[in-house]
């Protein structure tokens, strides 16, 4: 059995694994340019398919809709594409440090560090590029885009988050893309944008960041209540508050890390115990 370090050791371990992640990162041009390309092609699908005055229009809400959708589904897919191979591709490795005495804690959490500062850069071009693109309500100015743009993030994180838990699952990048595309289409299935979720399917949708990102941004924007006087406009799938939803998300970020640390540890102890 391997003994647990100090706090302090665990700490250097982190800053460690944290610098040679952004080194490995910026090393490879290709990837890094790649990850900084992702935002803004995005951005140029979502002006193509939505029209600017969408919130404006009670009877072109549903594009509203629409639009707060295809942003999360977006956020998503980056979060995942983000990180669904960076446990895989360092496992040959990660043993040998484990063995002697790596920390696994402080390796996920450095993960989690980096891409978070990936996933701040891409939600800060979303939300500003989306801005330029749709005319979004500001029930709060400034207030409003700060809450917008926490939620962009947070789905990002809580998707990358998840890129990890898989990538910490299997053991090749290959075998890791099958549960890349469940979970994608189960976040569009599962958001509650296309289906009503009822059910099985609600219960199976607490799990699926999609639903929580997008009955947060029908808050940040005040969907429900855009056109009081029309009750056709209201959705019900809106009426979670955005502190909730919130909570919710921080709470699958903090579930994920810990079943990544757990099954890590579970892998490489039961290999070492077996050489």
């Amino acid at each position: 059995m391997k003994n647990k370090n100090k706090a302090s050791v665990n700490l250097i371990h982190f800053k460690v694994c944290v610098r040679r992640y952004y080194q490995l990162i910026f090393s490879d041009k290709v990837s890094a340019t790649m990850l900084l390309l992702q935002a803004p092609l995005m951005l140029i699908v979502l002006s193509l398919i939505i029209p600017k005055e969408c919130f404006a229009n009670p009877a072109r809400l549903y594009m509203a809709d629409n639009a707060m959708f295809i942003i999360v589904v977006m956020c998503t897919m980056m979060g995942l594409l983000n990180s669904y191979r960076e446990v895989c591709k360092e496992r040959t490795v990660l043993s040998r440090e484990y063995d002697a005495g790596l920390d696994m804690t402080a390796y996920v959490l450095s993960k989690v560090f980096v891409l978070g500062s990936i996933c701040l850069v891409q939600s800060l071009i979303m939300c500003v590029g989306s801005y330029l693109i749709i005319d979004f309500p500001s029930p709060f100015p400034v207030f409003t885009e700060v809450l917008y743009w926490l939620v962009l993030f947070l789905v990002l994180l809580v998707s990358s988050v998840t890129g990890i838990f898989i990538s910490s699952v299997l053991k090749s990048s290959d075998s890791a893309i099958l549960p890349v595309l469940v979970i994608l289409i189960m976040q569009i299935v599962m958001s509650g944008n296309i289906i009503t979720l009822e059910g099985a399917l609600k219960v199976i949708s607490v799990a699926c960041v999609s639903r929580w990102g997008l009955c947060a941004l029908g808050q940040v924007f005040n969907r429900n209540h855009l056109f009081p006087s029309i009750p056709s406009t209201v959705r019900d799938f809106y009426d979670h508050t955005l502190l909730a939803c919130i909570l919710i998300m921080l709470l699958i970020i903090v579930v994920l890390i810990f079943l990544s640390v757990v099954v890590l540890k579970f892998s490489f102890r039961k290999k070492y115990k077996k050489n």
